[in-house]
C-alpha cells in the first residue's frame, strides 16, 4: 500500500505557462497535518494566489504524505505558479492542474 501512494504524480514540475492559464503568486500557504502512521503525516494545503493586486484563496485537492512527497517539492510563499483559466471559479484545483512556474 506504501509503494503505491508513493508512486502516485504528486510532484509539481517547472513549467512554461501554457495558453489558457493564468500566472499567480502565492502570498500565504495553509498547511493542516495530521498523523498517518508509517506514511508521516497526510497534509492537506489551502493557498493564498495574487495577480494583478487581486488575491484569491484556493484549497488544493491532491493531500499528500509526508513520506511521499520532498520538502522541496511543496508550494512555498512567493512560488509562480499557473492554474487553468476556468479553475480560478472553482476554489478547489487538483494538484496536477497547479504548474510551478518558478520557485519563490
Amino acid at each position: 500500500m506504501h509503494a503505491l501512494l508513493c508512486s502516485l504524480p504528486l510532484a509539481i514540475g517547472f513549467v512554461a505557462t501554457s495558453a489558457g492559464s493564468e500566472e499567480y503568486v502565492i502570498r500565504d500557504v495553509a498547511r493542516e497535518s495530521f498523523f498517518a502512521g508509517k506514511l508521516g503525516h497526510l497534509v492537506k494545503e489551502d493557498l493564498t494566489l495574487e495577480r494583478d493586486g487581486r488575491r484569491l484563496t484556493i484549497r488544493v485537492r491532491g493531500d499528500y504524505h509526508t513520506m511521499c512527497l520532498r520538502v522541496r517539492d511543496r508550494f512555498a510563499v512567493g512560488d509562480r505558479i499557473s492554474l487553468p483559466a476556468e479553475a480560478r471559479d472553482d476554489r478547489a484545483v487538483d494538484r496536477h492542474r497547479i504548474k510551478r512556474i518558478a520557485r519563490g
